[in-house]
């Protein structure tokens, strides 16, 4: 952008002579408007349809009120975003922006995406093989608030979902409910170590600061700092080594304090993890957790049976994607 600016801003030519995509200039005879002339106009439009077709924001109109605007782009495209496009929205008396973020390109196993080498990818065929919430968190793993690229590496994507996801996060969950179910899934009225749970709150708050300031990727690390934190938590508890008849109680207690030690985790990944999300607030019988409400313990409390959340990711499904 400061090479633009430096070098004195130009007028901008919208216009492209035929062959060409797009759409045709009324009044003109083959000539077409420029794809990122009105490529951003879409935006107004997807959010008209999303309008349409959600109630509950369809007053709303986002490109004229007192709301915040935020876009994720690509580092290569930065200048019609950050230059043509708020001079759009001002000669029309639109909402600018409330700011731009720009990511790097995305590599494949280190190498750029191309067909000829077989490490271009859709979206739609990784979907069809993975769960896409995978590829989210691991994209949050690596993404920071710098213009770096970042590289899909098939083998370190299986091994972080597996280690990260479905070995901390969500067995976490699977292991303390275990434990929970003997006692009718129902939480205990009381932590099983308070101080412990109060020092593991505090530590959310900086957590909160790096997802704001998109530091995704220190983010992350913290949060998998804090799962690791809480399986520690348990297994040096170890409820399993207790007698469940005589220390039924105390069973409960430490499952209880596991359980929330996941809600607290879960919350943080919320807006990596919606899906994930939602189904562990069904498993937790939680309507309305949220970021605001996250660190006051849940207790006395039925929750549901567990049901599977995430499937590893076996090597051979790795190996058939790739090749």
């Amino acid at each position: 952008m400061n090479e633009w600016l430096s070098s004195g801003i130009q007028d901008w030519d919208i216009t492209r002579d035929s062959p060409y995509f797009g759409f045709k200039i009324p009044g003109e005879n083959n000539k077409y408007f420029y794809v990122w002339m009105d490529a951003p106009i879409g935006y107004i439009a997807s959010l008209n349809e999303y309008k349409n077709i959600n109630s509950e924001v369809k007053a709303i109109n986002y490109w004229n009120e007192d709301i915040e605007i935020y876009h994720f782009i690509g580092k290569d495209i930065a200048y019609f975003h950050c230059l043509f496009w708020p001079a759009i929205l001002r000669g029309i008396d639109y909402n600018l922006p409330t700011n731009i973020f720009c990511h790097g390109f995305l590599t494949i196993n280190g190498m750029k995406m191309s067909k000829s080498r077989n490490t271009f990818i859709r979206a739609s065929d990784f979907v069809k093989k993975f769960d896409p919430e995978f590829l989210r968190y691991y994209f949050a793993s690596k993404l920071s608030n710098t213009i770096e690229d970042i590289d899909l590496n098939f083998e370190d994507f299986r091994k972080k979902i597996n280690s990260d996801l479905i070995g901390k996060v969500i067995n976490l969950l699977s292991r303390s409910v275990s434990f929970i179910k003997n006692n009718d899934y129902k939480l205990a009225i009381n932590l099983s170590d308070e101080n412990h749970y109060q020092n593991f709150v505090s530590r959310t708050e900086n957590i909160l600061k790096e997802l704001h300031l998109r530091k995704y990727s220190s983010a992350t690390k913290e949060i998998m700092k804090l799962a690791d934190e809480a399986n520690t938590f348990f297994n040096d508890n170890a409820p399993w080594k207790l007698d469940k008849d005589k220390d039924k109680k105390i069973i409960q207690e430490i499952s209880t304090q596991a359980i929330n030690y996941y809600k607290i985790i879960i919350t943080l990944l919320s807006p990596i993890l919606p899906n994930l999300f939602d189904e562990s607030c069904k498993i937790l019988n939680i309507k309305k957790l949220n970021i605001k409400n996250y660190k006051d313990p849940t207790l006395d409390h039925e929750i549901n049976k567990f049901s599977p959340l995430k499937n590893r990711i076996d090597e051979e499904d790795v190996k058939e994607f790739v090749n």
